[in-house]
């Protein structure tokens, strides 16, 4: 798992973004690997 990941991952265990922010931002980091 990168640490960009890791990062998001962190915001969405401290409620900071919702699951669906999470899920966009995820999705966009995995295609930009």
């Amino acid at each position: 798992m990168t640490d960009k990941l890791r990062e998001l991952k962190q915001l969405l265990d401290e409620e900071l973004i919702n699951e669906a922010d999470y899920e966009q931002k995820k999705a966009e980091l995995l295609r930009n690997l």
